[in-house]
């Protein structure tokens, strides 16, 4: 899916949360939306994987340790 999608979903999911008017509706949207954010982590962090090297002049299999060393200082997202 492309970024703007993931977003415009994440979006769509938590307007339907707030109108939500039952908690078994909330519980049936709160699984997509989980699901949507982390489709949307995912995809920021392959954009990471290659810009912060670039930016940095490093090669870029060294950025997977670096998102590795970040998360594990302190990050409150899950891993996938």
């Amino acid at each position: 899916m492309p970024p703007s999608s993931l977003q415009d979903r994440v979006r769509e999911l938590c307007a339907q949360v707030a109108a939500a008017k039952t908690e078994a509706e909330i519980d049936a949207i709160l699984p997509q939306l989980q699901a949507a954010i982390h489709d949307h982590i995912r995809y920021v962090r392959a954009i990471a994987v290659e810009a912060i090297p670039k930016a940095f002049g490093r090669d870029s299999r060294a950025a997977p340790k670096l998102l590795h060393l970040q998360s594990a200082q302190g990050s409150d997202i899950q891993s996938d």
